[in-house]
């Protein structure tokens, strides 16, 4: 009997104990998803908003995440929508129509350009000017957007071969942005090893696409389809951009200061500076070989080829102090070496370049304004502003149609 109360007794309190829990279990649980409703909620009143735009490609790396939209609002202000073949722009048939002149522009988040509206971005600046062109004999002008955050000149070479080149374009133009391009081509310094890199081996071009088994790479692919029902969410939208921030700043920090006056994430300041470590050198000799494949293969298929290279925003910054003491910490005496070197390789290849930045710095300057930055970061820094992107789409036109 005394036993049996004993057993009985034992199971009271553990039953006490197991409810207790279950009810605690349920209060916490309770209390977790208020104050997610309630974070979702003010998220959403106060405008909160960083859509998931990207997803996994196993030729890139990565590509835009065809079918989203939404506002995008850390740096400008513009609502997204990505078509249908994953391209920020407009729907576009894969057959050019009749008496057209077709546009291709390959780069990166400087021409994806989230932080415009479509019809501000430089490349819908110059499609429309170029419509008045006569040298275009009369017929309409179509220019398509193949720019994606990240891309390298790799990458981009890439996008022509699988994705751009089946656009039958007249004209491709590769918009190269010093900033990060260069470190994007090396494998050896470029931190964000999930993306295709390419190496010089007995003169030739060999595609190293080895981020394909990478862990990372594969847990991402692998989870994309279920992390994609929380992609609505702006409380899961800003865990994400606390995350990219955070990585960011760390990716700035392991490059280091020294020679590193600029202070903006992602950019690396050696490109203002002739090489003297091998793997710069072997930086710039792979990002050269990468344009003249892309130049090779446009013309193969009949097209016309441009390089156009975008500024930086301290090369163009409006305050002519701001840039010489950039320059002094740097110890370099101008802003122009990318610029000079791009110009070499057009002039040894015949290569059809456009380097504007001397010429927007005089604009910006003589007229105190500002082509990169908004007024929800910093002005002078980041991506291309509507000024920028004004400049930057005239220019082009100009130089199309006066050489068309």
């Amino acid at each position: 009997m005394r036993v049996m109360q004993r057993y009985t007794l034992v199971n009271m309190a553990t039953g006490r104990r197991t409810g207790s829990w279950l009810i605690n279990g349920a209060i916490l649980g309770g209390s977790l998803t208020v104050a997610m409703l309630l974070a979702e909620i003010v998220l959403r009143v106060i405008g909160f908003s960083d859509p998931v735009f990207w997803t996994y490609d196993d030729v890139t790396g990565s590509k835009l995440y065809a079918g989203a939209q939404g506002w995008y609002r850390a740096e400008g202000e513009a609502f997204i929508t990505i078509n249908n073949e994953g391209l920020r722009d407009r729907e576009h048939s894969k057959a050019k129509p009749p008496n057209t002149v077709r546009i291709a522009v390959l780069g990166d988040s400087m021409v994806e350009a989230l932080q415009m509206p479509l019809e501000n971005t430089f490349w819908a600046v110059f499609e429309r000017l170029l419509k008045n062109c006569r040298t275009f004999g009369g017929g309409d002008v179509e220019v398509i957007n193949f720019g994606a955050a990240g891309y390298g000149t790799a990458q981009e070479l890439l996008t022509f071969r699988r994705r751009a080149a089946s656009y039958s374009p007249d004209i491709t133009i590769l918009a190269f942005y010093a900033g990060n391009d260069v470190r994007n081509n090396s494998k050896e310094l470029e931190l964000s090893k999930l993306r295709p890199f390419f190496s010089i081996q007995n003169g030739d071009l060999i595609l190293d696409d080895s981020f394909l088994g990478n862990p990372e790479y594969q847990s991402f692919k692998s989870q994309f389809d279920v992390r994609k029902r929380f992609f609505g969410l702006r409380t899961y939208q800003l865990m994400r951009k606390l995350k990219s921030v955070s990585e960011q700043w760390r990716a700035a920090g392991q490059r280091g200061t020294a020679q590193n006056a600029n202070i903006e994430p992602g950019l690396d300041d050696h490109v203002f500076l002739a090489p003297t470590i091998q793997a710069w050198k072997d930086a710039w000799q792979i990002t050269e070989r990468l344009i003249l494949a892309l130049r090779d293969e446009v013309v193969a298929r009949g097209g016309r080829f441009l390089v156009v290279s975008i500024p930086i925003g301290i090369q163009v910054h409006p305050i002519p102090e701001v840039r010489n003491r950039f320059m002094r910490e740097l110890r370099i005496d101008d802003l122009w070496y990318p610029e000079t070197r791009l110009r070499e390789l057009g002039h040894r290849e015949k290569l059809d370049v456009m380097t504007l930045s001397p010429t927007l710095q005089s604009h910006a300057e003589s007229n105190q304004q500002y082509l990169h930055g908004f007024k929800n970061t910093r002005l002078g820094t980041g991506h291309l502003n509507y000024n920028g992107h004004k400049l930057l789409g005239e220019a082009i036109a100009n130089h199309l149609c006066r050489s068309q």
